[in-house]
Protein backbone atom coordinates (compact mmCIF):
# COMPACT_ATOMS: atom_id res chain seq x y z
CA UNK A 1 0.00 0.00 0.00
CA UNK A 2 1.51 3.29 -1.10
CA UNK A 3 -0.14 5.65 1.34
CA UNK A 4 0.35 9.25 2.31
CA UNK A 5 -0.15 10.08 5.98
CA UNK A 6 -1.56 13.38 7.19
CA UNK A 7 -2.32 14.58 10.70
CA UNK A 8 -5.35 16.76 11.39
CA UNK A 9 -5.46 17.64 15.06
CA UNK A 10 -5.63 14.33 16.91
CA UNK A 11 -6.54 12.41 13.76
CA UNK A 12 -4.21 10.37 11.59
CA UNK A 13 -5.31 10.09 7.97
CA UNK A 14 -3.74 7.57 5.65
CA UNK A 15 -4.71 7.57 1.98
CA UNK A 16 -4.04 4.64 -0.33
CA UNK A 17 -4.28 6.29 -3.75
CA UNK A 18 -3.98 2.98 -5.64
CA UNK A 19 -7.03 1.55 -3.85
CA UNK A 20 -8.77 4.93 -3.41
CA UNK A 21 -9.27 4.32 0.31
CA UNK A 22 -8.99 6.91 3.09
CA UNK A 23 -8.26 5.49 6.55
CA UNK A 24 -8.74 7.71 9.58
CA UNK A 25 -7.86 6.80 13.15
CA UNK A 26 -8.37 8.74 16.35
CA UNK A 27 -5.60 7.05 18.30
CA UNK A 28 -3.60 3.89 18.69
CA UNK A 29 -4.97 0.79 16.94
CA UNK A 30 -7.17 -1.38 19.11
CA UNK A 31 -10.24 -3.57 19.02
CA UNK A 32 -13.22 -2.10 17.19
CA UNK A 33 -16.42 -3.15 15.54
CA UNK A 34 -17.44 -1.60 12.25
CA UNK A 35 -20.76 -0.24 11.06
CA UNK A 36 -21.35 0.70 7.43
CA UNK A 37 -23.63 3.66 6.83
CA UNK A 38 -25.86 4.26 3.82
CA UNK A 39 -23.12 6.25 2.03
CA UNK A 40 -20.68 3.32 2.25
CA UNK A 41 -18.53 4.86 4.96
CA UNK A 42 -17.21 2.35 7.49
CA UNK A 43 -17.27 3.66 11.06
CA UNK A 44 -15.12 1.79 13.59
CA UNK A 45 -16.28 1.99 17.20
CA UNK A 46 -14.70 1.00 20.49
CA UNK A 47 -16.61 -2.08 21.72
CA UNK A 48 -16.61 -0.87 25.33
CA UNK A 49 -17.34 2.86 25.03
CA UNK A 50 -19.08 2.96 21.64
CA UNK A 51 -16.92 5.95 20.68
CA UNK A 52 -15.77 6.34 17.08
CA UNK A 53 -12.13 5.27 16.82
CA UNK A 54 -11.73 5.09 13.07
CA UNK A 55 -13.34 5.71 9.74
CA UNK A 56 -12.68 4.09 6.36
CA UNK A 57 -13.98 5.70 3.19
CA UNK A 58 -13.85 3.44 0.16
CA UNK A 59 -13.58 5.21 -3.20
CA UNK A 60 -12.73 8.44 -1.37
CA UNK A 61 -12.34 10.65 -4.43
CA UNK A 62 -15.62 9.37 -5.87
CA UNK A 63 -17.32 10.14 -2.55
CA UNK A 64 -15.92 13.67 -2.55
CA UNK A 65 -17.25 14.26 -6.09
CA UNK A 66 -20.57 12.48 -5.52
CA UNK A 67 -21.43 14.36 -2.34
CA UNK A 68 -20.60 18.04 -2.90
CA UNK A 69 -22.82 18.92 0.08
CA UNK A 70 -21.42 16.97 2.99
CA UNK A 71 -23.58 18.61 5.67
CA UNK A 72 -24.96 15.10 6.39
CA UNK A 73 -21.61 14.27 8.00
CA UNK A 74 -22.71 16.30 11.03
CA UNK A 75 -25.37 13.65 11.71
CA UNK A 76 -22.76 10.87 11.98
CA UNK A 77 -20.83 9.90 15.12
CA UNK A 78 -17.59 11.34 13.74
CA UNK A 79 -15.01 13.58 15.43
CA UNK A 80 -15.64 17.26 14.64
CA UNK A 81 -12.09 17.61 13.25
CA UNK A 82 -12.80 14.88 10.70
CA UNK A 83 -16.13 16.39 9.66
CA UNK A 84 -14.48 19.78 9.09
CA UNK A 85 -11.66 18.15 7.11
CA UNK A 86 -13.97 16.07 4.90
CA UNK A 87 -16.29 19.01 4.22
CA UNK A 88 -13.33 20.69 2.52
CA UNK A 89 -13.26 17.68 0.12
CA UNK A 90 -9.50 17.74 -0.21
CA UNK A 91 -7.89 15.85 -3.06
CA UNK A 92 -5.30 13.65 -1.40
CA UNK A 93 -1.96 13.01 -3.05
CA UNK A 94 0.56 10.25 -2.52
Amino acid sequence: MAASVTHVGQLQLSYDRDAGVLYVSTGSPGPAYTDEDEQGILIGKDPKSGETVGVTILDYEEHSRQFPDLSWLGTKPLPEELIAYLQECPVLRT
